[in-house]
């Protein structure tokens, strides 16, 4: 994968903090038990302008992760359109980037449940051109690991916690 670079603002809690002082407690449920949702969302510099792909689509995206999960998205879009152009404005972005907004269950209350207060919108960029190195020939393989069914994890929602799946596979 290419190398990246964390850009130095983060949104978390409702505010852009610098990214360091970004943190999510270790008794979380998004900790704990992978308990949260995400979107990606590609940022193509054209020289003048920062071109973001499909926003509104990535949006409406976390939106339905969020409904499926019963966690609670509390923006709107153009809301979250703001704290974007707010976030790229702070990092005076003048390069490719990858946005990766996040909701993630807060709460420390014990227990992997969705039905909690306290879910909160954390947005960080890094900067990112191509995924991989085009240059060079990919290693591949057929992981022993299957893909969980759709009837015990919604594949319909970008589930933080089911990409350990995704992880042990390209480990593997």
């Amino acid at each position: 994968m290419a190398k990246t670079k964390r850009f130095p603002f983060t949104y978390i809690t409702g505010k852009i903090v610098p990214s360091d002082k970004a943190t999510v407690p270790i008794g979380s449920k998004a900790v704990q038990y992978g308990l949260g949702c995400f979107s990606g969302i590609r940022g193509n510099w054209n020289g003048k302008e920062l071109l973001l792909f499909r926003d509104e689509d990535h949006f409406k995206r976390l939106k339905e992760s969020a409904k499926i999960l019963g966690m609670t998205l509390k923006m709107t879009y153009p809301q979250f359109q703001k704290v974007l152009k707010d976030l790229i404005k702070k990092n005076k972005v003048k390069g490719d980037i990858y946005i990766r907004p996040t909701l993630y269950a807060r709460s420390e209350l014990l227990s992997p449940r969705f039905d909690n207060p306290g879910d909160d919108l954390a947005i960080y960029m890094i900067s990112l051109k191509d995924y991989f190195d085009t240059n060079k020939a990919l290693n591949c393989c057929i992981s022993s690991w299957r893909r969980f069914d759709d009837d015990s994890m919604s594949t319909k929602a970008k589930i933080t916690g089911a990409y350990c799946n995704s992880a042990l596979a390209k480990t593997e």
